[in-house]
């Protein structure tokens, strides 16, 4: 048989498994062959015999002169050798001699060479969001080493597999976002030959198991390494989960469609859960609004829309996602009723806990005078906004490609000596804005995205997402910024996606 490693790490919070992981990075299944497991290992003159349950080796029967690697789990030790003589064959347990010299051996497996060409095999499926449908992405194989231990990455798979184009309309409190991640079931099995024969495979597994990917990275000697073990709420705890934002305080300019991304758990153990807003007035809080968010929607890389308004005088809001009771209810039975009677959800529920941290994000009213508005996916798989609204230049250049000189017949009826084959215009924006040292840190970010939009027509969010929003390549010049400067002058420039003509 093998066992599978899964690339999940445990919550140090919670001690909960969390399957999401970065599909830019390795992501690894890693499995360990067992022919044979042994329960102990005793000296027979001098030499290693090993006792097995009967039980526990399944699908092959050691014969004298069958050779095996031993891993040990209390001391990794690795050892090589064959079996000289059986003592007991199976009834009930198996003893056996080998000519290894005795070592203290206490729990492990064994592994037969007898099996050949031994081999893992996983093979992957994915739910779509975007296409509302499960696909197979493919199978992948890998062979153990002298340890028997099996690695296998499938990033590749999972991110041919990802829809990339962000199309969440902002229409609702929360949503799942279509682009990003992905949810796939992963399965696997076992093979191998015997004396050049295939033998049949043991050990498949016919349930699925289900693990989810995002399309975003981590930064060397991150927390739980490529897993995203820091950013999934865990029920029932303080986890200060976090939101998938590069900004340390995140800036909502009013009238521009503005999300926070978050990764939603696998299970709620309240029937609701909220987001809490609180606006502050000069560093005091003048009023709070807590709504229910979607708790029906699977475990997911979702998208949080904000308040559309606020005070006039509201300069930040604190924003984070708890779980437990919100409000009251009346108890209402039949021929009793009282209107003033009231259950607080919260105590049949559970504890108002937070499942998030708080994120304060920033109220921005601004005067539109040259607007542009980018939004970029971030390198930890969310969405960020910015709107530049100073001075903006636009530039045009044009290309163009072959010439050729057609034959000319008769000079009294040609009109022209040249044919251009192909002509191309670019159209670049550069645009400019004034931001604070901790507004700098995450804008910076956008140089190092993969796809970034320029909002064109805000009317269609809600209705035609892929038309409000175009695809623009950022042209890189890099930052810079001085240190002891309170306001840093930023100039971004991104080009328009090409205008082609081609010549007959």
């Amino acid at each position: 048989m093998i066992t599978v490693t899964n690339p999940q790490k445990v919550n140090t919070v919670s001690s909960a498994y969390v399957r999401w992981q970065s599909n830019r990075q390795p992501y690894l299944f890693k499995f360990q062959r067992k022919d044979a497991q042994y329960y102990s290992g005793v000296s027979s003159g001098g030499f290693l015999q090993l006792r097995c349950l009967a039980a526990a080796i399944t699908g092959i029967t050691p014969e004298v002169g069958d050779l095996i690697n031993v891993i040990d789990n209390s001391n990794g030790a690795e050892l090589s050798g064959s079996i000289t003589s059986i003592v007991m064959a199976g009834a009930p347990d198996w003893y056996f001699i080998t000519d290894i010299p005795y070592q203290v051996v206490t729990t492990g497996w064994i592994n037969f060479q007898k099996r050949e060409n031994y081999k893992a095999t996983v093979t992957l499926s994915a739910f779509v969001p975007s296409l509302n449908k499960t696909v197979l992405l493919g199978s992948a194989s890998g062979t153990p080493n002298t340890r028997g231990e099996i690695s296998i990455d499938v990033a590749t798979f999972l991110t041919y597999g990802m829809h990339k184009e962000n199309l969440f309309g902002f229409a609702v409190r929360n949503a799942i976002q279509d682009s990003g991640w992905l949810r796939f079931t992963m399965t696997y099995q076992d093979s191998f030959y015997i004396a050049g024969a295939v033998a049949t495979t043991s050990g498949v597994v016919s349930n699925p198991l289900t693990f989810y990917a995002i399309d975003g990275v981590k930064q060397l000697q991150s927390a739980y390494g490529q897993n995203f073990a820091d950013y999934e709420p865990q029920v029932g705890y303080v986890a200060d989960a976090k939101f998938l934002t590069e900004f340390a305080k995140p800036v909502n300019f009013l009238g521009y469609p503005f999300a926070l991304s978050f990764l939603f758990p696998s299970g709620l153990v309240d029937a609701v859960a909220t987001v809490r807003e609180e606006e502050f007035v000069n560093g005091a809080v003048v009023t709070v609004q807590i709504d229910n968010i979607n708790t029906s929607l699977p475990a997911s890389l979702q998208q949080l829309t904000m308040s559309p308004s606020f005070t006039s005088l509201t300069q930040e809001v604190d924003v984070w996602i708890q779980s437990g009771g919100v409000a009251g209810a009346y108890y209402a039975l039949i021929d009793y009723w009282d209107a003033f009677y009231t259950t607080d959800i919260a105590a049949v529920m559970g504890t108002v806990l937070r499942l998030t941290e708080k994120k304060r994000v920033t109220i921005v009213r601004p005067c539109n005078t040259n607007p542009v508005y980018l939004m970029w996916k971030n390198s930890l798989g969310g969405w960020d906004f910015w709107l530049f609204d100073n001075v903006t230049e636009h530039e045009t250049s044009a290309a163009q490609g072959l010439i050729y000189e057609p034959y000319i017949e008769d000079i009294e009826t040609a009109n022209k000596r040249a044919v251009i084959t192909e002509a191309k215009q670019l159209s670049r924006v550069t645009c400019f804005a004034s931001v604070t040292q901790e507004q700098f840190e995450g804008l910076k970010t956008i140089e190092r995205s993969p796809q970034v939009y320029v909002l064109r027509d805000a009317s269609k969010l809600t209705t035609e997402p892929r038309k409000a929003w175009q695809g623009v390549r950022i042209v890189p010049k890099g930052f810079k910024k001085v240190s002891a400067a309170q306001n840093i002058e930023v100039e971004l420039t991104y080009e328009l996606p090409e205008l082609y003509s081609v010549g007959n």
